[in-house]
């Protein structure tokens, strides 16, 4: 990466702090002790199944569940800094981003809260609603093949926390095709 691309990534990372810092002091302060900011959908969207639009998504998903995604390389063995993790979801007609994150030292992303169903749902056999919103997540850092996680589940009040194993790409391939995992499945079945 040249000087110049270097110092307009930080500029754009500076300029969505101060984004973010502007959005976290307009909201009400009743609200900081009562719940979570559960984070608004952002972008434009594709359909998924049962949800048409993002209005309907969030007034299916009125809690909140977390998630933190943690990057490593060499079986877990040393975290990544730096690797981007966009937490996304097809709602509506397109794709909706609701966090594009980089990793600490630790190889971690803060506690990212997200919208979930009411967990009471889970105690009634018969109900039609999810128990849990699902969401995408790619991981991508240069140097290393992209990972995206596809389905990922996230509860009511729950901590979710989804490890991704990055492999360097030994290849200098420019654009490596990503290693796709689908958590819908069970593990003896994944693509």
């Amino acid at each position: 990466m040249s000087l110049s691309q270097d110092d307009a990534l930080q500029r754009q990372i500076e300029s969505y702090k101060q984004q973010l810092m502007q959005m976290y002091q307009r909201r009400p302060k009743s609200l900081e002790k009562e719940q979570p900011v559960v984070p608004t959908i952002v972008s434009p969207s594709k359909d998924e199944g049962s949800y048409y639009s993002g209005t309907e998504f969030q007034d299916n998903n009125l809690k909140v569940g977390y998630l933190k995604i943690t990057t490593t390389i060499a079986r877990r063995a040393i975290p990544i800094e730096g690797a981007r993790c966009v937490v996304s979801k097809d709602i509506g007609g397109g794709r909706r981003i609701f966090y594009d994150v980089y990793t600490d030292e630790d190889g971690s992303t803060e506690k990212l809260p997200l919208p979930a169903p009411d967990k009471s749902f889970s105690e009634q056999p018969e109900s039609d609603h999810r128990v849990s919103a699902s969401y995408d997540i790619e991981v991508t850092k240069p140097g290393f093949v992209p990972v995206t996680d596809l389905n990922v589940p996230i509860f009511d009040g729950i901590l979710s926390i989804q490890s991704v194993n990055l492999i360097p790409d030994t290849n200098s391939n420019q654009n490596p095709d990503p290693i796709i995992i689908d958590e819908s499945y069970p593990s003896d079945e994944r693509r």
